[in-house]
């Protein structure tokens, strides 16, 4: 599943260049707590997604490993009048829901940020339980993040100023017009590819967006007891 890592945007106008990209109030931005947030691009859809901390010089973003070097990319298209410069951190990251005085805090469910120590890693179980999905490599760019149900943990401001997407994110959380959603299900047998499509017998189809050793995350319309992979892998809706 690979690790986390972190994203720096460091300059005088740091926050303030990264306000125009991300979907939290990065006015808000402190040091030790880190706020949920996404980068989306102009269709809405999330590019990466994880957290922001720091200050209005050095804004850190965490987000999947598999994204860094993409949404260095994206930011870097829109620097060129930007007093701040971007690039990444060497350190491979990990999250911890032992609450202690180490890392940083991870909103809104009290994670830690810890770097990794081992080859095993304890964000896709944290985040599948807690139906909080990290957009990697292979599912960047295809969901709205209602889609996502990042709307339900605070990912998205919608009273913060402009940003690159905002219109149609706005428009579809007041039009309630998104029909695919994020539902939890338990991998009954087989095994499961990121942005694998998985179908049910009344015609719903969905995507695999996360998943843990037991459990996957699944964007689809409707709520189908029962879905099934291309490889044959069989999943049951697990209640919220």
């Amino acid at each position: 599943m690979g690790n986390l890592g972190i994203l720096a945007v460091e300059g005088t106008d740091a926050a303030t260049f990264l306000q125009g990209y991300v979907t939290a109030d990065l006015d808000l931005v402190e040091s030790s707590q880190a706020m949920p947030m996404a980068v989306t691009d102009i269709k809405g859809r999330v590019l990466a997604n994880g957290w922001a901390y720091g200050n209005s010089e050095c804004v850190r973003l965490v987000m999947h490993s598999s994204l860094l070097t993409g949404t260095e990319q994206h930011l870097g298209r829109y620097m060129i009048f930007s007093r701040s410069r971007v690039r990444q951190l060497d350190q491979a990251m990990d999250l911890s829901a032992i609450s202690s005085t180490d890392g940083i805090v991870l909103q809104p469910m009290q994670w830690r940020l810890r770097a990794q120590d081992s080859n095993s890693s304890n964000w896709p179980d944290l985040t599948v339980d807690e139906q909080l999905p990290l957009v990697t490599h292979e599912t960047s760019g295809m969901f709205l993040p209602q889609m996502l149900g990042l709307t339900e943990h605070g990912v998205v401001n919608f009273t913060k100023g402009c940003y690159l997407g905002q219109e149609v994110i706005a428009r579809a959380q007041h039009r309630g017009a998104v029909k695919r959603r994020i539902q939890r299900y338990k991998i009954k047998n087989g095994k499961l590819q990121l942005a694998e499509r998985l179908s049910a017998e009344n015609g719903s189809n969905g995507v695999v967006v996360a998943c843990s050793a037991s459990h996957a995350l699944v964007v689809v319309n409707g709520a189908p007891q029962n879905l099934t992979s291309e490889n044959g892998a069989d999943l049951v809706l697990t209640p919220s």
